[in-house]
C-alpha cells in the first residue's frame, strides 16, 4: 500500500535575473513521497 500525504506548503517563485536568465525555485514540505519533478520549456 502507498500512502500519499499533500504538502503542508507549497512554495513557487520565479525571478528574471537577466535578459535572458529567469530563476525558478520550487519548494513543498511535509510531502510524502519525494516528488519526482521537471520543468520544460517548449521541447526541452
Amino acid at each position: 500500500m502507498l500512502v500519499f500525504v499533500p504538502e503542508k506548503n507549497l512554495d513557487l517563485r520565479q525571478e528574471r535575473i537577466g535578459e535572458e536568465t529567469l530563476q525558478v525555485l520550487c519548494s513543498a514540505e511535509g510531502v510524502f513521497p519525494k516528488p519526482d519533478m521537471s520543468l520544460l520549456m517548449g521541447n526541452r
